[in-house]
């Protein structure tokens, strides 16, 4: 990326969203890597397509397109003109408002996930393709040197966060598997600024993805700094749990459920004499008992 934001210290989505498009020109002294994506729409593309002609190192560029299904859609091209496929629509937000601001984006791809007839294509010709294929191993991508060197601002989703940051990524309700950790944990722990984010809710509002206590962690409260939702955004650097917790609760936490997560929170600190971290140990599961007792987070 040749041109980046300005990082502000209420963090690099809230400048995104919420910062007039005319105060997003400053390029940065050096790149950052922002993130890392699949490409969607493949199985789309005509036969001979540009995927038929990538080469290793080929940068792909990101171009705004008029789309009635999707207002930020993204097309991904080569550098030619032809189209490759999209940016995932759970991931376009973002870089639609950076690019409608003016910004250059290019993109470079360090793994491949073919639909299941471009993988069959694949197979069929693999020694013309193995060629046109780099595919970095973990140890480089995920490498604890390169993320820290490279500046990268680590972006990953969230299950659930708790009031004190901590977060799960992979279980519901603690027991079932939703999916796996992926890279995140190496990111998160090693990133120049680490963002969780997630909807506040779920299930028609059944279920809060902020809760008193998460019931599986995966990434613990030291290694998060921001956690976004739609309500908004929670920077947590610097500040001691009490103070994360309300910066949690306020900004990140959906109105049906702020009010019970704020009690909780006040007679936490209050039975615990304003400890360090307040749990009440009865109930900082409770939001996932009456979810599974009832079928929804709500009292």
């Amino acid at each position: 990326m040749s041109n980046d934001i300005i990082i502000k210290d209420t963090g690099l989505l809230s400048t995104v969203a919420q910062t007039d498009l005319s105060d997003l020109i400053r390029p940065l002294v050096n790149e950052i890597h922002l993130f890392g994506t699949y490409v969607a729409g493949t199985t789309h593309l005509e036969y001979d397509s540009a995927l038929d002609d990538l080469q290793a190192g080929d940068k792909l560029t990101l171009v705004r397109e008029d789309n009635k299904f999707d207002n930020n859609a993204i097309v991904i091209q080569t550098k030619d003109g032809r189209k490759i496929g999209y940016v995932p629509e759970k991931d376009n937000l973002v870089f639609s408002r950076l690019m409608d601001a003016g910004k250059l984006l290019i993109a470079s791809g360090t793994a491949f996930s073919p639909s299941p007839e471009g993988m069959a294509r694949f197979y069929k010709d693999v020694t013309k393709y193995k060629k046109y294929l780099l595919l970095r191993p973990e140890e480089i991508s995920n490498s604890p040197e390169v993320v820290h060197r490279l500046g990268v601002i680590a972006m990953n989703t969230a299950i659930e966060v708790d009031i004190y940051g901590n977060v799960n990524s992979t279980h519901i309700t603690g027991t079932k598997m939703m999916n796996g950790i992926g890279g995140s944990g190496d990111f998160a722990r090693n990133a120049y600024l680490t963002i969780f984010y997630t909807p506040s809710i779920a299930k028609d509002g059944k279920i809060s993805a902020v809760v008193p206590m998460c019931s599986h962690i995966d990434h613990t409260e030291h290694d998060v700094d921001i956690i976004i939702t739609e309500q908004g955004i929670a920077d947590l650097r610097g500040k001691a749990p009490r103070e994360r917790a309300l910066e949690i609760i306020n900004n990140c936490a959906h109105p049906d459920y702020r009010p019970i997560l704020l009690d909780y929170f006040k007679r936490a600190t209050e039975a615990t004499h304003h400890a360090n971290t307040p749990h009440i140990l009865e109930e900082a599961l409770s939001f996932h008992e009456r979810f599974v007792a009832t079928g929804s987070m709500k009292k």
